[in-house]
């Protein structure tokens, strides 16, 4: 069985950002959420979480946004890493 490292996938969350379903940004939100916690955490590629914050603005008005709790998750990411909210 293959199995992605880190590395892999932050490069597909890197270069897929703009195409990420509702499913994929609420799971990779909510790994780094998670992550923030890890007291040795894999390096975040530079512009990775700008990417997720542009692509966030674009899916939250989606029907789907609710289902997923996207706002819940994006909400817990931002006040993890104390990012500006941008809208």
């Amino acid at each position: 069985m293959y199995r992605l490292n880190w590395f892999e996938a932050f490069s597909y969350l890197l270069n897929k950002a703009e195409k990420l379903s509702i499913p994929e940004l609420e799971k990779a939100l909510f790994y780094f959420y998670c992550a923030k916690k890890d007291p040795k955490p894999y390096p975040v590629p530079k512009g990775l979480f700008d990417k997720l914050i542009e692509r966030y603005q674009v899916l939250k008005t989606e029907s789907y946004a609710d289902f997923y709790h996207l706002h819940e998750t994006y909400n817990d990411f931002i006040k993890a890493y104390f990012v500006v909210n941008r809208i």
